[in-house]
């Protein structure tokens, strides 16, 4: 993100603008006003609450089940729900100089079906997705996943997901206060089983505060600092933008391509149906995204994921290794968190690794106006912004092959950012992005250093992994495919993604493997086959919309 006497990326696109949107409106691109009343508030623009629930339902009684859903129908969060909320909030911080956390509270709700779910509710189902129609289980082993019955990892070992622990229906729950948050389930659940439903599984997630620093999974880093900026309005307004733009309007192409710093900006159509989808072209929309049935319109699909972490192996493993490398001049002084900090491609406090390798620095951690923006390719410089914020923390330098911020760390496995990849130039991570919305489980583990710690959760405690888009295959399975357990893309030479990757590709034992720089350009290979994240559950889902259940799936 540059100004516009340098030269950035998106400059490849400067000179088209004017052929593409015309010169009367100065190069802005005519995004879609959507359906703020029919989109549900956790596709966009996301709950974003520090407590939420998980509950899924199994229907024995069509008929009893339309009859929920008609009940139910009030209490489902819509778009224009949760940014009113987002909106109050701003205005009350910004007039109180703090978070409003006494005076603004919400507690939402969002549904979802799975395929066997809809195809009960109705016979309109002739779904093209592939993904969706078999299930997360029958798909689990090309994602990597271990087939062994004998691995809590395989579907048939599952807590939800395998064979008769399919859900029908999934239920989402947000909000700012857990007392509200199990009112809200128990009443919700209260309709279910009146209804005649079973209840497969539920679980309760929390956001994790640790240090000062919010919103961290369980390993310990910051998470969900980096989600795509989605265009479209919210209005007929031309500026009414669902993603705020901070860019300052003179600054071309880049006020037009993002939206925070470093948050690029996608078409609708790649996380919700029947709105433009993604093209080469950041600035030129594609083709509506549609699927199957009419009504899937302003619907999305929702993968999710219940990933168990093994805390104190993966940090056993970040304290050998560092101690083996730092007998490398190359690599003296090396630190278990730094080495770790490496592997996610950012430090716990949440600062990206390639704009600070010496230490975590939590206040650019914490800092939505920094935090996120830095580039592979090429060299990022201070950007103008629209608040007049000035980030005069270390800028990131360029690193095509990785000598800063390694090819095989986690962020950068499934964001290449202004680099080429495998899929395509520059830009074409753009069209794998996901909107995740999931948050922890499990009470956190305290010193995962000390062996001698009890654990009163035995090892219970992961991620409930939720995200939301259009293809299933060619965004999350994509990821998790072709580019975390693949060592040779998105680019090479990299390496698996050590931290979330599974790799169950045939002969590897299940090892994954990447390469880290010292100083001078100096190598070490980094491996382990030790199952720091296991899966233990999940569903492919379709998150519809209010019309969708209202005159489809409830009649």
């Amino acid at each position: 993100m540059t100004d516009t006497n340098n030269t950035s990326p998106g400059n490849m696109y400067f000179t088209a603008l004017n052929r593409h949107t015309g010169p009367a409106n100065n190069g802005v691109p005519a995004e879609p006003v959507l359906a703020v009343a029919d989109i549900q508030g956790n596709i966009l623009p996301g709950f974003n609450k520090s407590h939420q629930y998980i509950v899924c339902l199994k229907i024995s009684d069509v008929a009893a089940c339309k009859k929920f859903l008609k009940a139910i129908l009030p209490h489902i969060s819509t778009l224009d729900e949760v940014m009113a909320f987002r909106k109050v909030f701003r205005l009350l911080k910004r007039r109180l100089g703090r978070k409003p956390t006494n005076e603004l509270k919400a507690t939402w709700m969002n549904i979802a079906f799975s395929y066997p779910g809809i195809k009960k509710l109705t016979h309109d189902s002739d779904f093209q997705s592939e993904a969706f129609k078999l299930g997360l289980a029958e798909r689990s082993s090309m994602l990597g996943d271990p087939t062994s019955k004998d691995n809590d990892g395989s579907p048939q070992n599952w807590v939800v997901g395998s064979e008769d622990k399919v859900a029908d229906i999934l239920l989402i729950f947000g909000g700012d206060e857990q007392k509200d948050l199990a009112e809200k389930v128990a009443l919700i659940r209260g309709f279910a089983e009146s209804a005649g439903m079973e209840c497969i599984y539920n679980e309760e997630m929390n956001s994790i505060e640790r240090d000062g620093v919010t919103g961290m999974e369980h390993f310990g880093f910051k998470d969900g600092i980096s989600q795509p900026g989605v265009r479209g309005r919210l209005s007929d307004s031309p500026t009414d933008y669902l993603q705020d733009r901070t860019v300052a309007a003179d600054v071309l192409p880049d006020s037009l391509l993002y939206g925070y710093p470093g948050q690029f900006l996608s078409w609708p159509g790649e996380f919700v149906f029947g709105y433009p989808s993604q093209t080469p072209d950041p600035l030129v929309p594609g083709s509506l995204r549609t699927e199957g049935p009419e009504w899937t319109k302003n619907g999305s699909f929702l993968v999710f994921r219940r990933y168990r972490q093994d805390v104190a192996l993966f940090w056993k493993y970040m304290m050998i290794t560092a101690k083996r490398l730092a007998g490398n001049p190359a690599f003296a002084g090396i630190t278990h968190e730094k080495l770790a900090a490496m592997m996610v491609g950012r430090w716990p406090g949440g600062a990206p690794f390639a704009r600070v390798q010496d230490f975590d620095d939590k206040t650019l951690g914490g800092e939505q106006m920094a935090n996120n923006y830095f580039r592979y390719a090429s060299d990022s410089c201070p950007v103008k912004l629209i608040n007049g914020y000035d980030d005069k923390f270390p800028q990131a330098k360029a690193d095509p092959i990785g000598l800063t911020c390694p090819l095989m760390s986690h962020i950068r496995k499934v964001n290449t950012r202004d680099s080429a990849n495998d899929a395509g130039g520059t830009f074409a991570s753009f069209n794998q992005r996901l909107l995740r919305r999931g948050l922890p489980y499990g009470p956190p583990l305290a010193n995962p250093l000390d062996a001698k710690e009890p654990d009163p959760a035995h090892g219970n405690r992961g991620l409930l992994f939720l995200s939301y888009q259009t293809s299933i295959e060619d965004q999350f399975e994509f990821l998790n495919n072709r580019w975390m357990s693949n060592r040779f893309a998105p680019k090479s030479p990299g390496g698996d993604d050590l931290v979330i990757g599974q790799n169950g590709n045939v002969g590897e034992r299940r090892e994954r493997q990447g390469v880290v720089f010292g100083i001078d350009a100096a190598t070490e290979t980094v491996s382990t086959a030790d199952q720091w994240v296991t899966s233990t559950g999940g569903g492919y889902f379709f998150s519809p919309s209010i019309s969708a259940i209202e005159k489809v799936l409830s009649e």
